[in-house]
């Protein structure tokens, strides 16, 4: 069986979309679900599918709804269908790559590939892509914990500074200052990018932080989104909470190099070789790395450098001695870096950048913007504003 007649036999949506939906209800159906499911568990080959997205992400931009219009700003949609595409496997290996593929492939309405009703889902769900699970990222600032307001004189501390005024754990991972900690122990009180010992600039960045988890799992839109293209495990929630507060989740970064790295200007890349990164600097302008320009390479390689600051007593026994600092998780740092890379090359952060600057709840400029509804809130306000302006009714 053809995969367009597979498609064309889970034709179960109508063959225009109803204006009243909105594009996440579309992607989250049940009938939609099912199609991608069989698409993804079927016997086609990878190259068959992925083959037939990228077919379907240039019929999407030869068509007249491939610009989405928001807030006085505007995105070509299927450069996001692309970089979706093209960066799952970052993050989530073939089986990322497969499921995403398959999302779009079942986009496919009535086997026909050209008809308004797909090119309508392609838009819906790249649309979709961008509320429920770019922008939720692009939004998430304040990852980080400040470590110490101590001035620069605590720059390379020795053991007993460290207790003294810090009261480092031994432990790993058990509490959020633990985390802290265990962090600074772990990176040798530097950071990881540029070296700096300054413990009044150094921050504990957190991949991810818990109430940026909170908001990733406040739909279930966006939650699967993130299950599908990193390919999560474990997928429950309580599990990954306790990975959210453990130290493979974090590592030590200079603040105003966090700033970068908490807006997406660069990220790490993996290398062959366990453990060791590449900077890869996508906004010359707002990565925020002392030094370190767009193109340069710059090696970032991590190593539990705790042992160095145990006591004497924590030395001499074996249990204390054994409990090294567990490095950052591979998986968390590459589920950034291809999400840096989808809003970099399918130009959705520029896009976001803008919306985010221009609103707030209330419609005033800001980017604190919570939620994509109260985005939407903030530019209908504007609207209205502006309507009002023009009838010569505003104030």
């Amino acid at each position: 069986m053809s995969l367009l007649h597979q498609l064309s036999l889970h034709c179960v949506f109508s063959a225009a979309t109803q204006d009243s939906h909105a594009p996440a209800d579309l992607i989250r159906s049940d009938s939609f679900n099912e199609t991608v499911h069989d698409m993804e568990t079927g016997s086609n080959s990878n190259e068959l599918l992925v083959g037939y997205a990228k077919s379907l992400h240039e019929i999407l931009a030869a068509s007249d709804k491939d610009v989405f219009h928001f807030g006085g700003s505007q995105l070509k949609l299927h450069p996001v269908l692309r970089e979706m595409l093209a960066h799952a496997y970052i993050c989530g290996g073939v089986n990322g790559t497969r499921s995403t593929a398959s999302i779009i492939v079942g986009c496919v309405r009535g086997g026909d590939p050209k008809s308004d009703a797909t090119i309508d889902m392609l838009r819906n769900l790249a649309i979709s892509w961008v509320s429920h699970f770019l922008f939720v990222f692009k939004s998430s600032h304040s990852r980080f914990t400040q470590l110490s307001s101590e001035p620069s004189e605590t720059a390379t501390p020795s053991f007993e500074d460290t207790d003294t005024r810090l009261k480092v754990s031994s432990i790993a991972g058990n509490h959020r200052t633990g985390f802290r900690d265990d962090i600074l122990k772990r990176d040798g009180y530097q950071c990881i990018v540029t070296g700096f010992r300054d413990l009044a600039f150094l921050v504990a960045v957190a991949i991810f932080n818990r109430e940026d988890l909170d908001q990733y799992l406040s739909t279930l839109t966006t939650w699967d989104i993130l299950r599908n293209f990193a390919q999560l495990t474990p997928a429950n929630v309580e599990d990954l909470g306790k990975l959210i507060d453990a130290p493979p989740n974090g590592f030590l970064l200079q603040h105003d190099a966090l700033n970068g790295f908490d807006r997406f200007a660069w990220c790490l890349e993996k290398t062959e070789v366990e453990n060791r990164y590449t900077v890869n600097i996508f906004d010359e302008y707002k990565h925020s790395i002392f030094g370190l320009t767009k193109g340069q390479v710059k090696v970032v390689e991590f190593e539990d450098h705790s042992d160095e600051f145990r006591s004497d007593e924590e030395r001499s026994s074996p249990l204390k001695r054994s409990l090294g600092v567990p490095l950052p998780d591979p998986h968390y740092i590459s589920i950034h870096a291809a999400i840096a890379g989808v809003l970099h090359m399918s130009g959705a952060g520029k896009f976001l950048d803008e919306l985010l600057d221009k609103f707030d709840s209330n419609g005033v400029g800001s980017s604190a913007v919570p939620s994509w509804e109260d985005l939407c809130g903030g530019v209908q306000l504007a609207d209205v504003r502006k309507g009002l302006a023009a009838s010569g009714l505003g104030a």
